[in-house]
């Protein structure tokens, strides 16, 4: 299910920004195309016209997709008011395509590597200057980072020092945070009305409870 995530938020997004969401699903699956993902695996240098593409899975990501919409939302508003009528339809639509996915491989994507390893980089340093802290402040960050797709970056350091060292302090320091968005699905379960609500809440708390909290977060606590 989070393989396809983008497309969710694509269509989500393009409600929220007033864009066209079928480009914008389409703008999507692009990204989680499968050729994309094993350039992404390959570790070979990519470019775009010279420009030197940062390739990464875009898979289970947030911020790179919902950037792209909100950009193609000004970028097809503009082509609309410029492009006559009769032909604005297909017109603007291939220009959101070629200009929209090479922005979001060149700039929106890298920016969501850069801002999960910097702040990989900033929590270990914490951690090295006080685990306490660096505990505390995971614990209140984590599921802000969940919901931008920036906690993979943390992904890496988590699974290096298990391989490394036989244990990792990290992990256990998001537990307060999942068990919270259990708590709170469970608490919307019980209290809720909407039957269909009720439903969801109580599916997305057994999730929440073995670590996935993707769909308590997208469907419960964060609507």
């Amino acid at each position: 299910m989070f393989y396809f995530l983008p497309l969710l938020l694509a269509f989500t997004s393009a409600r929220k920004f007033k864009a066209n969401p079928f480009v914008a699903v389409t703008i999507a699956g692009a990204l989680i195309y499968p050729t994309i993902q094993e350039l992404s695996k390959g570790g070979g240098d990519v470019s775009f016209f010279g420009i030197p593409v940062v390739l990464m899975s875009y898979t289970s990501t947030v911020i790179p997709i919902i950037l792209a919409v909100f950009v193609m939302g000004y970028i097809e508003r503009f082509f609309n008011k410029v492009i006559h009528e009769s032909v604005k339809n297909f017109i603007t639509p291939l220009i959101l395509l070629v200009t929209v996915v090479p922005l979001t491989l060149i700039v929106f994507g890298p920016f969501g590597v850069y801002a999960g390893n910097g702040i990989a980089a900033v929590l270990l340093k914490v951690f090295s200057f006080s685990p306490t802290l660096a505990g505390a402040l995971i614990a209140m960050a984590w599921q802000i980072l969940v919901i931008f797709g920036i906690h993979w970056g943390l992904v890496p350091v988590i699974l290096n020092n298990i391989a490394v060292h036989g244990k990792d302090h990290i992990k256990p320091a998001t537990a307060p945070a999942v068990f919270s968005q259990a708590g709170a699905s469970i608490g919307v379960m019980l209290k809720t009305k909407n039957k269909k609500l009720k439903s969801l809440a109580g599916s997305t708390a057994v999730s929440a409870v073995f670590g996935i909290t993707e769909p308590a977060v997208y469907g419960v606590t964060f609507v």
